[in-house]
């Protein structure tokens, strides 16, 4: 292993390096509040539950303003969607939920950033036409039905009817985009949301994905990071049988697994 390169970025080797353009230039032009404390969600399922322990990334700065600035460079739209004013600018409030979330669970904020990208272009909702700004709902969509509401975890999870094309379809919520019932396959409950402050809400949401992740490391070691973001898009069961046959959808490598991969080989100040 060569000196000075971290274990996660040998599963980037022979992909091609994103330019760096913009990565210099100012987050936003809107006055940046002083910086929040970091959220602290509580209900951790197998994490420390507190996002202030210290020796963090949370005490670098630098770090969080190049993470925001990559945000930024990704989605020019998120501030003037979520415009900055009294409360921690979105970017920011983003920003930090990854870099807590990757030092709570053990996944590379390159590799957490880039697959937050993918999955929602750093939007705190997951869909930008769906939620004003600022409202509970933005993370918590059709909880109608009560048993989601008092148990957290039913089973069978109730589904929603969706068109075009006609399918069943589960619930993602957040920027990692995280079906309910993943919340509690690592611990976590999705109605949990509907008590958290907004920047809590986004804090746990990211958390939960990243517990899948590093839940799909420990379960099938040794693959690499191409092979668990494979699980994340499509299940264990899928990957589990990919293994297996050989048969890999092809799609999924090319479209989200390398893009994940490549995006992160781009954020190499993120490391």
């Amino acid at each position: 292993m060569a000196r000075g390169i971290p274990p996660w970025a040998l599963a980037l080797a022979g992909l091609a390096l994103v330019a760096s353009a913009g990565a210099g230039a100012s987050a936003s032009s809107a006055p940046r509040p002083s910086p929040a404390p970091a959220p602290s969600p509580g209900d951790g399922g197998g994490g420390s539950g507190n996002g202030g322990d210290s020796g963090g990334p949370l005490e670098k700065p630098d770090l969080l303003e190049r993470l925001i600035a990559r945000i930024n460079e990704a989605n020019r739209e998120l501030l003037r969607v979520y415009p900055c004013r009294s409360t921690p600018c979105m970017d920011e409030v983003v920003a930090r939920a990854i870099l807590e979330a990757s030092k709570q669970t053990g996944v590379p904020p390159p590799v957490l950033a880039a697959t937050v990208r993918r999955e929602s272009s750093f939007w705190p909702t997951g869909d930008p036409k769906r939620w004003p700004a600022w409202n509970y709902d933005y993370l918590v969509s059709r909880f109608e039905d009560q048993r989601v509401k008092n148990e957290g975890c039913p089973s069978p999870w109730p589904m929603q009817l969706v068109t075009n094309p006609p399918r069943m379809y589960g619930l993602a919520i957040g920027p990692m985009q995280v079906k309910p019932a993943a919340f509690c396959d690592v611990g976590l409950r999705a109605n949990k949301l509907l008590e958290l402050r907004y920047d809590q809400g986004i804090y746990y949401a990211v958390l939960a994905g990243a517990k899948y992740l590093a839940m799909l490391r420990q379960r099938f070691p040794g693959i690499g990071w191409r092979g668990w973001l494979y699980g994340y898009k499509e299940g264990p069961g899928a990957l589990k049988a990919a293994m297996q046959s050989g048969q890999w959808r092809q799609d999924i490598l090319s479209g989200y697994c390398d893009r994940i991969l490549t995006w992160a080989a781009g954020y190499p100040e993120l490391a």
